[in-house]
């Protein structure tokens, strides 16, 4: 999220050291930013793969380049927040596989 709303800049991230990199948490991001950017960063993240985040660019500069730090989902999302906890969780792991899938890379 944080990196769809700052501009994308891949090869800022490409140059970032890999030994720099501890944890990586992932969300995705409308096309068009909410009128309120504390609000939308409070509760209007989406699940990785279902916003306008170019997953395929962006694991093959993180994953691709051999970075092995655990990836996982920061999810502020009223829309999650809504649904009982086994549906959020059976959705976020639906949807934050899907971009690592296609990347071709498993989720274990």
């Amino acid at each position: 999220w944080h990196f769809a709303r700052s501009g994308q800049d891949y090869a800022a991230l490409a140059a970032v050291p890999r030994d720099c990199w501890r944890f990586i948490q992932i969300s995705d991001a409308a096309a068009e930013p909410g009128p309120d950017i504390i609000r939308e960063t409070l509760g209007g993240r989406l699940a990785p793969g279902a916003g306008v985040v170019d997953w395929f660019r962006l694991l093959d500069i993180l994953v691709g380049e051999g970075l092995t730090c655990p990836i996982g989902t920061e999810q502020f999302s009223d829309q999650v927040k809504a649904m009982p906890l086994q549906e959020a969780a059976d959705y976020l792991f639906r949807t934050c596989q899907q971009p690592f899938i296609r990347h071709g890379d498993a989720l274990s």
